[in-house]
């Protein structure tokens, strides 16, 4: 997971946190507002968002933002030689 935010229930509350740390980032009283705070956050950092139930089995993993063609929006890349 790159940069990756997980989201995940541990002592009663729903918890995000960004990878590779060991402190959640925020908690939520529902898995479905832990998810809507999770999106946001894995979205800004071009991540997964990985959502695990109650028992730590993974549910639902969405695939890191990236542009098409090598990295780069269409309006980046060259249309050809230009000197």
């Amino acid at each position: 997971m790159a940069d990756g935010v997980e989201t995940y229930f541990e002592t009663g509350l729903w918890k995000n946190r960004l990878e590779g740390n060991v402190r959640a980032s925020n908690t939520a009283r529902t898995a479905g507002d832990a998810e809507k705070t999770g999106r946001p956050m894995a979205k800004a950092r071009k991540g997964v968002h990985v959502v695990r139930d109650e028992y730590g089995v993974v549910v639902r993993r969405s695939r890191p933002v990236r542009f098409r063609g090598g990295g780069r929006p269409a309006r980046w890349r060259s249309r050809g030689a230009s000197c």
